[in-house]
């Protein structure tokens, strides 16, 4: 008897044990879980965008008008130049004559023309004869440059006249081979030669109707020459002379070459 009530105690201490350790469920716990539905999430509320604003055409630009080329500002004679200028007419006389005249059949051996006006005329190119008064050599007594304004050449001065005893007189005339230009410190470049080995360029001075080389360059295979040279004091016969190299021949002609001055200034010689 005292066994069987020891075992029920037993029995009853470890009914409550399990009672404090098993976990207490209230009804919440044991809902269904909520049947889920096929909606689609919410949307954003769309905002309505402000209108893009229009784009307006810019005003069309007016078309250019093209303007009329003028022609560059010609020199026009002096009062002091008149005296002059009736000095120097029979040379004008002597171009009018020539730009009027047949190139197969005009007379040029007269010694009043340079040798590119018969080239100018007889290859048809395009002739307005313009000059320009200079007192070159400083004398009081202005020289008469003679130019071809139409041509693009550089420069050439096709011919250079002075007055003696008030007669107008060559100084110097170009030719293809030959040519001359005024630079701007008042002095005469000539460039001349007979072949690529062959070939000189000066400085010159004037003095009525000399002219002197100052100095230069020159190339020559001939006369115990056989390279590139400078020269100074004269030209290569008179002056002092000196083999260089090429890079220095091409650098000492560039400096004269870039002395010269463009005869931009010229007067259109009157044709009538």
């Amino acid at each position: 008897m005292f066994r069987q009530t020891r075992i029920l105690c037993l029995l009853l201490a470890m009914l409550l044990i399990t009672g404090c350790t098993v976990r207490r469920y209230d009804s919440s716990d044991m809902r269904e879980p909520e049947e889920q539905t096929d909606k689609a999430p919410a949307e954003a509320p769309v905002t309505s965008a402000s209108p893009a604003p229009e784009l307006t055409a810019a005003p069309a630009e007016p078309e250019p008008t093209e303007q009329p080329t003028q022609a560059p500002a010609q020199a026009q004679p002096s009062a002091a130049d008149s005296p002059w200028l009736a000095l120097y007419e029979p040379v004008f006389e002597n171009y009018r004559a020539v730009a009027g005249a047949d190139p197969n059949s005009f007379d040029y051996s007269k010694d009043t023309y340079s040798v590119l006006t018969s080239y100018d005329l007889v290859e048809g190119q395009p002739v307005t004869y313009g000059y320009l008064l200079r007192d070159v050599d400083g004398n009081g007594v202005p020289e008469l440059l003679v130019g071809n304004m139409a041509a693009d050449d550089g420069g050439i001065v096709h011919a250079m006249f002075t007055l003696v005893d008030n007669d107008p007189t060559f100084v110097f005339y170009s030719w293809a081979r030959n040519r001359y230009y005024l630079t701007g410190s008042g002095e005469i470049y000539n460039a001349g030669s007979s072949g690529a080995m062959d070939s000189e360029y000066y400085v010159c001075s004037v003095s009525g109707t000399i002219l002197k080389p100052l100095y230069g360059c020159f190339t020559s295979d001939k006369g115990g020459y056989g390279g590139f040279y400078t020269v100074s004091g004269g030209d290569r016969y008179s002056g002092s002379a000196r083999e260089v190299s090429p890079e220095e021949f091409s650098r000492t002609l560039e400096t004269m070459e870039a002395s010269i001055l463009p005869l931009d200034s010229l007067t259109p010689i009157r044709m009538n």
